[in-house]
């Protein structure tokens, strides 16, 4: 489904012909179908009734049926609507309500495992981080227009000199300070929806080893896929830091050093892979302070969802 995803995101920025019945739809809907079927296999064997059966399902699953089922509607509801009002160019297709429902659908769907985890067992598998980590592309996928890792990148362009107050001035001045803060509004956005999942698999139990490896280089896949992976180097960059998380988690400060450290040593590497081929001509103040920036929403982002630890006075002693 999400492969499928990622193939229709680049078959619209790269203005392929379109319709409902495309190679990446075909490969987005039969995982679709995989997945229908998985889900709907408890529903369709037993003894009883669908609704007896159906009490019978864990809750977790129950909710991965309904985002099975609203996958489902909103596909025929995107059919409609391609019939109806026609197909969507450039951002609107990452805003069509009808595609807007697909998401919903689609993260119900692929955060089943991640429902389905033990909350007595506190122990986060791998399975479950590909959970997060799928929905977590999905959301990069729907932020697609704010994504740093373009086939261009704001970066390479020096450093604006306008005032916020003439942007009401168009011009060369203006747009450049308007690509300036859209890089900037990436960076901010793509940090929170990683912060997001490394929190959730940090906070939710004990990772087991490789957890944080795969779901960042998972993610990191993902994010540069949108770019035809430019910057497709962040992708080892992003194993060597989630090995590192992983070592570092079992640190007393480390389940807050994973959120704090994860994101400024890649952004850091993503500025390194553009200074290295001479393309780096933002600012030190900005390349660096985006940088800064990104270890300040981790360490934020850590502190507001804090839990308080479980053990009794007896388990600390």
């Amino acid at each position: 489904m999400i492969t499928g995803l990622f193939l229709d995101g680049w078959a619209h920025s790269e203005l392929k012909p379109d319709s409902f019945f495309t190679p990446w739809h075909a490969v987005l809907y039969s995982g679709f179908v995989c997945a229908a079927a998985f889900s709907l296999v408890p529903l369709l064997t037993g003894s009883g009734g669908v609704v007896e059966r159906l009490g019978r399902v864990a809750r977790s699953e129950r909710v991965t049926i309904a985002g099975v089922a609203i996958f489902g509607l909103g596909a025929m509801a995107d059919l409609a609507w391609h019939q109806a009002v026609g197909i969507e160019v450039s951002n609107e297709a990452l805003l069509s309500p009808t595609h807007l429902l697909l998401l919903i659908g689609a993260l119900l769907t692929v955060t089943g495992p991640a429902r389905a985890t033990d909350d007595q067992a506190k122990v986060v598998s791998v399975p479950v981080s590909v959970s997060v980590a799928l929905a977590a592309g999905v959301a990069l996928f729907f932020t697609a227009y704010l994504s740093p890792f373009g086939r261009v990148s704001a970066a390479e362009f020096a450093a604006t000199q306008a005032h916020t107050h003439e942007l009401g001035q168009l011009g060369v001045a203006s747009f450049a300070q308007l690509r300036e803060v859209w890089t900037i509004a990436g960076v901010v956005v793509t940090t929170v929806i990683v912060d997001a999942s490394l929190l959730w698999v940090s906070r939710r139990g004990r990772p087991r080893t490789g957890v944080f490896a795969m779901l960042l280089t998972l993610l990191l896949v993902m994010a540069t896929s949108l770019g035809e992976f430019r910057f497709g180097a962040l992708i080892p960059v992003g194993l060597v830091v989630g090995l590192v998380a992983d070592r570092m988690y079992a640190t007393p400060l480390g389940r807050d050093l994973v959120v704090i450290l994860s994101m400024p040593t890649i952004w850091a590497s993503f500025f390194s892979i553009l200074a290295l081929s001479g393309e780096l001509h933002w600012s030190p103040a900005l390349w660096s302070g985006v940088t800064v920036l990104a270890g300040i929403i981790g360490w934020s982002m850590g502190a507001m969802f804090r839990t308080p630890d479980r053990q009794s006075p007896a388990e600390l002693v």
